[in-house]
């Protein structure tokens, strides 16, 4: 059972990073590696998206905000791991299945920032959403209604990063 699980969880990993290099290689579609924080559902550029897997293994550490869970080793680099649910001011992402690490990446890579979501949804195409103005956060750079109903917010790693007290971690 728990093989057939690796497997599953492998081949979805395995389809979600071909479909991230395809949209890559298609610059003429507006695609978003979609994710769920807390209530909150978030498009990501796949141009500052180094790589999604699995949360590994998070070592605490000590005198830190509650929303910075540590330190983790994904292949031999550290990253620095963030709760995005916490740090908006949400509830801490429950540590399951369908947790996932987005890994920062492109020349944001240097900073070695990892953000734990509560689940990746695959990817989402802006021409099939209706723009929404005003409203938001420092941190996002958009807002779209799905035909769905359902609000996204464009989140912007860099201007994420420059948040005041983003990179400040001491409690």
């Amino acid at each position: 059972m728990a093989d057939k699980k690796r497997t599953r969880l492998r081949d979805f990993q395995v389809a979600l990073a071909e479909r991230l290099q395809q949209a890559t290689r298609q610059p003429e579609r507006r695609s978003r590696l979609a994710v769920s924080v807390g209530d909150r559902r978030l498009l990501c550029s796949l141009d500052e998206v180094a790589e999604v897997a699995p949360v590994p293994a998070v070592t605490r550490v000590a005198k830190t905000q509650p929303w910075f869970l540590g330190v983790a080793n994904v292949r031999g680099t550290l990253y620095a791991v963030t709760d995005l649910s916490r740090w908006l001011g949400g509830v801490a992402t429950r540590q399951d299945a369908e947790a996932r690490l987005v890994i920062l990446g492109g020349d944001l890579a240097r900073h070695r920032t990892a953000l734990v979501v509560g689940r990746v949804l695959g990817l989402r195409q802006l021409e099939g959403m209706e723009p929404v103005s005003g409203g938001l956060e420092s941190w996002a750079t958009g807002a779209w209604r799905g035909a769905d109903g359902v609000l996204w917010t464009e989140l912007n790693f860099h201007q994420l990063l420059g948040e005041p007290g983003f990179l400040q971690v001491a409690a």
